[in-house]
């Protein structure tokens, strides 16, 4: 409940941090396991709410893109000129590695 306490906003954060600590301190004493199964409860209850009401951080775990230039990565992004350059597919090699799959595939030689 901490860690989600302090994912929330800075206004919020204090107020719920004291929140949690008294009452987790206020309970300290239950022996009962009836009593402690309904507080547990009640945690998990809020623990809900707090996952609810806090807001998502953009992490930077998704998807990166990077310019590498003469081997050296580079930290802006490349003008239009600068675009990477690919090199053109020979159209018979490229008939010929077709030609060799289709016969490897036996469609052809039949």
């Amino acid at each position: 409940m901490v860690k989600l306490a302090k994912s929330l906003p800075v206004e919020k954060q204090a107020g719920t941090l004291l929140n949690i600590r008294a009452e987790f301190r206020k309970h300290r004493d239950i022996r009962d396991p009836i009593q402690l199964a309904q507080l547990l409860e009640r945690a998990q209850s809020t623990i809900g709410y707090l996952k609810i009401v806090t807001p998502h951080k953009r992490s930077d775990s998704g998807v990166k893109h990077f310019v590498y230039k003469d081997g050296e990565r580079i930290e802006k992004s490349l003008q239009a000129g600068e675009k990477a350059k690919f090199k053109v597919q020979d159209m018979e090699e490229g008939l010929k590695r077709h030609n060799q799959l289709i016969r490897r595939q036996y469609f052809m030689d039949r």
